[in-house]
Formats: C-alpha cells, structure tokens, sequence
C-alpha cells in the first residue's frame, strides 16, 4: 500500500484480517515518467524518468 507502514501491511495480507493501517515514516519518494508526445502522430517523442527524495 503506498504510504503505510510496510509491517500493518504485510499483517493484513497474511493474515487476511482487517486492521487500521499506519502511515509510513521516512522520506517522500516520487517516482514518474515524463513522456513528451507528438501531436499530429501520437507517438512519443521522449521519455524522461523522475525520481526525486523529499526528507
């Protein structure tokens, strides 16, 4: 789940049992893709990856 705590998480898999889920502490991470498009053809002209770390 994104932005809970991994361990909530992993407990609600295996247990199958319905719990509160705990926000996650820790940096923020953004993960994205910047895809320029070209508009007469529809096709990608570039992709760019963004990955940035907020503390």
């Amino acid at each position: 789940m994104i932005g809970s705590d991994k361990g909530a998480v992993l407990g609600r898999f295996l247990t199958s049992f319905p719990n509160w889920l705990t926000v996650a502490s820790g940096p923020w991470v953004l993960n994205a893709a910047l895809v320029e498009v070209d508009e007469e053809t529809g096709n990608a002209t570039s992709i760019g990856r963004i990955d940035r770390t907020v503390n």
